[in-house]
């Protein structure tokens, strides 16, 4: 952050002395015409700090102007999907949605999307509402992979139709908790305040302290806009209760790199709730000496059933196994009399490309924008071709170079219908065998040999349980 935006918080943020001090100095020494993106962010903190010390100035009046249009344009047009569904569904405004509507500061901030939680079970429900009213899922996901594994590996999507209406759906206030944890965190934490706009249902003002600070972290150094909503929020908290809902969330780290941010910027003039929270998250991580990570094996261990939801042929059979150990010899008799856990598929005559083909088997992560591969989970992923027993194959794998070297796993072991071939290390970008089974199909399992426990990652687990960036496989019959 340099000087320009640190005034800009400065001005946003601090008492009136400092705000009006802020300001001047930063008129004085900063062009308009070079102001920083993040004084859209601003203005209406801003404007109001100094209106409530008497002065007024026209610029950030104007910019307070344009937010409070441009957001109830905005809202106009998105009010009726979002009471329909607020009716049907009973949403939860989240993030600047929520603090616009329920203190209707419609000028404070931009309004980019509409963010607002409901339970997962509704998620099926709301695709086809969505759909029926004609917005798009993001990327142009399709229902199949938004079901199979969007839900299951993330917390959010947006929704946007041919207005450019964007409407992003949680179904998890924190990605890195499961979903019946988070739907018993809001349940349990929420308020009801009557509104101009019909809404009813908020997170309390911790809960949303706490989701906010996280957020921020997620977005990494360079996005700084929620900082304002965050320091705003912190006036109205009961300290104890943030500190016990950071501890249960496992988001120290999110919640103190925040606090050391606006210190940084505010000094002395840091909220002193903030600087109390951050004081005693410092004093609870000396007194446990610091937490540390070990390295969990994966191949004997129970695995996280909630990955394991809808991508099996035999899910019942794949989570009995798991919960039994994993082991080999029973992998191999279970594939014998079932046949492959997940569902076999043709091997196109050019290949299979993993950033371009839609059917998969268990342990895939959704396709990020703009790779030309997709990346595996732990704990094991799997895909599985349908092949001719008793023939000769060469079967060939390609992953994505630069991301296998930045991969968070050191190695992965790879196993063909549960017999084990080989270790893949960083050496190598591809790898090619020859195989034949009596079997008719050919299930591939890529299995970490030794990988960071991704739940107990906290806010970082998104990176922690990604494992192989494969591009292409081949199937090639030689006799």
């Amino acid at each position: 952050m340099d000087e320009s935006e640190k005034l800009i918080f400065q001005a946003a943020l601090g008492n009136p002395g400092l705000a009006q001090k802020a300001w001047a100095k930063w008129k004085t020494e900063y062009p308009l015409s070079e102001a920083s993106p993040i004084l859209s962010w601003a203005a209406g903190y801003i404007h109001n700090n100094l209106k409530a010390s008497g002065v007024t100035d026209v610029y950030l009046m104007g910019i307070y102007r344009h937010n409070l249009v441009a957001n109830n344009l905005r809202l106009s047009a998105a009010l009726p999907v979002l009471t329909a569904l607020n009716q049907e569904y009973g949403i939860i405004p989240l993030k600047s949605f929520s603090l616009s509507t329920q203190e209707f500061s419609w000028g404070n901030r931009p309004v980019a999307d509409f963010d607002f939680y409901s339970e997962s079970s509704n998620n099926r429900d709301i695709w086809d509402f969505l759909h029926d009213k004609k917005y798009k899922a993001l990327l142009d996901v399709s229902e199949a992979e938004f079901h199979s594994r969007i839900l299951n590996f993330r917390g959010s999507w947006n929704f946007k139709n041919i207005e450019n209406i964007d409407l992003d759906l949680h179904w998890r206030i924190f990605d890195h908790l499961g979903l019946k944890k988070n739907r018993d965190l809001v349940s349990r934490e929420i308020i009801i305040r009557k509104t101009q706009i019909g809404f009813q249902k908020f997170l309390s003002p911790e809960l949303d302290l706490v989701m906010l600070a996280n957020h921020q972290f997620l977005q990494g150094e360079s996005r700084s806009n929620g900082l304002f909503d965050i320091f705003h929020q912190a006036k109205s908290i009961d300290v104890d209760k943030v500190l016990k809902l950071i501890k249960e969330t496992n988001t120290q780290i999110s919640m103190q790199s925040t606090i050391t941010i606006l210190s940084e910027i505010m000094g002395a003039e840091n909220h002193a709730n903030l600087k109390l929270i951050g004081k005693l998250i410092q004093r609870e991580k000396n007194k446990e000496g610091g937490a540390t990570i070990s390295n969990v094996s994966r191949y004997f261990q129970r695995s996280n059933l909630q990955v394991i939801k809808l991508e099996h042929r035999h899910a019942g059979i794949y989570k009995l196994w798991s919960f039994l150990g994993r082991h080999a010899f029973l992998e191999k008799f279970l594939l014998r009399q079932f046949g492959a856990f997940s569902k076999c598929v043709d091997m196109p005559k050019s290949g299979f490309n993993f950033a371009s083909q839609t059917e998969f088997g268990i342990g895939w992560h959704y396709l990020y924008p703009f790779d030309d591969f997709r990346w595996g989970h732990t704990p094991d992923s799997r895909i599985a071709w349908r092949i001719k027993p008793n023939k000769i194959y060469q079967v060939r794998l390609e992953f994505n170079s630069y991301a296998w070297l930045v991969s968070p796993v050191k190695s992965v072991n790879v196993f063909f219908n549960g017999i084990f071939q080989q270790g893949w290390n960083k050496e190598n970008s591809s790898l090619s065998w020859l195989f034949s089974t009596e079997l008719e199909f050919l299930e591939i399992s890529f299995r970490p040999e030794n990988v960071i426990d991704y739940m107990a990652m906290g806010p970082h687990f998104n990176w922690y349980r990604l494992t192989i960036p494969i591009m292409n496989a081949s199937v090639v019959e030689l006799s």
